[in-house]
């Protein structure tokens, strides 16, 4: 094997660890993201107001 097909491959086994660290970061940040938006529509969500009474239904 040559030089320049050595460090192909060399070069491609870099990139390939750089690509599988790339994908567990991405990973990590899209749960992050999902937690984010959960928390979120929690947030947003207006509570339930409770029924009135009916005797405040009915001095209203």
């Amino acid at each position: 094997m040559d030089g320049i097909n050595k460090l192909d491959l060399i070069t491609q086994r870099v990139l390939a660890n750089h690509v599988e660290g790339l994908e567990q970061q991405l990973q990590v940040t899209m749960d992050a993201l999902t937690t984010a938006q959960k928390r979120i529509t929690e947030l947003e969500t207006p509570p339930k107001a409770p029924l009135p009474a009916d005797d405040e239904a009915i001095d209203a």
